[in-house]
C-alpha cells in the first residue's frame, strides 16, 4: 500500500518529516497486520467456545452425537438433517475478509496522515471518501512508491492543481486518468471524445499533462540521470484508440493496464535516497491550507502515533 503523501492542498505529515514517516509507515503497517491477525484468531476461538456453551442442551447433545457417532443408515441421516433446524455456531472470517478489513482501516489511516499532523489539521472534504481512484492507488500501489493525488503547487506566480504523480525508486510517473468506459479517441488538439458518450466532448488529457510536465520538469533537473520522467494517459476501464505519439506520452488502456500495474508491483528496488530527495523537493513546492489544533503544540517527530494508537481517530 503506497505512501499517500499529498492530497490537494491538505497538510501532510510527510511534508513535516518525510524520512521519519516513510519508515514508520512501513513498520507500523506490518505491526498492525500481525496484531490484527493474532487478535482475530484468538477472538474466533473464544466465539466458538462461547457459541457451543450457549447452545440448548438438546441441540448440544445432538451436535456431538452427530460428530462422534456413525449413523446406522445413510437414509436416516438424510431424513434427520431435513427435520433438524440449522443453528450456526459462529462466522469465521475468511483470510480475504480479514485482508479487506485491514485495508479499510489502513486507508482511513492513510487519509489521516495525508490531512493532519500532530499540530495542524486540514478540513477533509467528505466526498474524498468516494474517490475510487484515490483508494485504488493507495491500496494497489506498493509501499516503495509515493503518491501525490492532484496536489496544488506554486508554479510561476500562482497555485496550480496538477493531476496524479506517482514517484517510484527509478521513475516519476505523470499520469492523467480517464474514468469512463467505452473507447476514447482524440478529436483535436483540444478535445477528446468517448464512444459511450456520444455528443460530448472532453478537454484533452494532454492539456493537463503539459501543465504538469512544465511544473515538474524544472524540479527534476537536479535528478537527471537518477530518475526518469514518464508520462501516461491511463484508462483502466476503457480502450484508447491512439498510438504513442511525438509527445512521448504512453496510452495505457484496459488492454495494457494489468501489465503496467504488475510492473509497478514487481519493482524490486526499495525506497532510494534520490527518490526521497525528489519527493521532499516536490512537497516543498506544494500549497498547504491548514489550521493549528487547539492546545499545546507538540513535536512532529511522529512518536505520538504509537502513544495514541496506530489507527486512532479514523476518518469519519
Amino acid at each position: 500500500m503506497a505512501h499517500l503523501v499529498k492530497i490537494h492542498d491538505y497538510v501532510s505529515r510527510y511534508e513535516k518529516n518525510l524520512y521519519h514517516y516513510q519508515s514508520q509507515f512501513i513498520r507500523l503497517k506490518k505491526k498492525r497486520r500481525e496484531e490484527k491477525l493474532a487478535a482475530e484468531d484468538h477472538e474466533h476461538f473464544i466465539e466458538e467456545e462461547t457459541a457451543v456453551k450457549q447452545l440448548p442442551e438438546q441441540n448440544k447433545k445432538r451436535l456431538f452425537n452427530r460428530w462422534f457417532n456413525k449413523p446406522k443408515q445413510k437414509q436416516n441421516l438424510i431424513e434427520e438433517e431435513k427435520k433438524e433446524p440449522s443453528f450456526p455456531l459462529y462466522k469465521v472470517k475468511t483470510a480475504r475478509e480479514k485482508i479487506e478489513e485491514y485495508r479499510e482501516e489502513l486507508f482511513s489511516f492513510q487519509l489521516k496522515w495525508a490531512s493532519s499532523t500532530v499540530n495542524e489539521l486540514s478540513e477533509l472534504d467528505p466526498s474524498i471518501l468516494d474517490h475510487k481512484l484515490l483508494r485504488y492507488l493507495a491500496e494497489e500501489v506498493p509501499d516503495n512508491y509515493f503518491v501525490f493525488y492532484k496536489p496544488v503547487i506554486h508554479y510561476i506566480s500562482a497555485p496550480v492543481e496538477l493531476e496524479i504523480i506517482v514517484v517510484g525508486p527509478a521513475d516519476v510517473w505523470l499520469t492523467v486518468w480517464l474514468d469512463q468506459e467505452g473507447i476514447w479517441k482524440e478529436e483535436s488538439k483540444r478535445f477528446w471524445q468517448n464512444s459511450e458518450l456520444a455528443g460530448k466532448r472532453y478537454i484533452s488529457p494532454h492539456i493537463a499533462m503539459q501543465r504538469m510536465e512544465q511544473a515538474v520538469s524544472q524540479l527534476m533537473l537536479p535528478f537527471a540521470g537518477q530518475l526518469s520522467l514518464k508520462k501516461a494517459v491511463i484508462a483502466k476501464d476503457a480502450f484508447i484508440d491512439e498510438d504513442d505519439d511525438w509527445r512521448r506520452t504512453m496510452y495505457i488502456d484496459k488492454r495494457l493496464f494489468p501489465g503496467w500495474l504488475e510492473s509497478i508491483k514487481r519493482e524490486p528496488a526499495p525506497v532510494k535516497s534520490q527518490q526521497l530527495k525528489f519527493v521532499s523537493e516536490l512537497l516543498s513546492h506544494c500549497v498547504t491550507n491548514s489550521l493549528y489544533r487547539r492546545g499545546e503544540q507538540l513535536s512532529e517527530s511522529g512518536d505520538e502515533e504509537e502513544k495514541e494508537g496506530f489507527f486512532a481517530d479514523p476518518v469519519e
